[in-house]
């Protein structure tokens, strides 16, 4: 399982949330040449699997609308964590 989708959807007690929204705005700076991926690992302080994780969903083929969408349905409980994966090509 990702801990980053974890961190996203907030199914995690012992891990920090990450914010949603911000992350796919990040994710979408990145996709228009304004960040690195670096730049946006680092704005969450994410781990050496979260990175990797990102690198992932940047080189795939998940557009900003099924990103906010999927992670939306798994925040609330909708999608569950492996679903979530899936859609994102993790």
């Amino acid at each position: 399982m990702s801990q980053l989708v974890e961190r996203l959807i907030g199914s995690s007690d012992t891990l920090v949330k990450l914010p949603v929204h911000q992350f796919i705005g990040a994710i979408a700076e990145n996709k228009r040449g304004i960040l690195t991926a670096a730049q946006v690992t680092a704005m969450f302080n994410l781990d050496a699997g979260e990175q990797a994780d990102v690198v992932t969903i940047l080189a795939g083929s998940a557009t900003r609308e099924i990103m906010h969408d999927v992670l939306m349905l798994g925040e609330r409980g909708l999608y569950t964590q492996a679903q979530v994966e899936t859609r994102l090509g993790l």
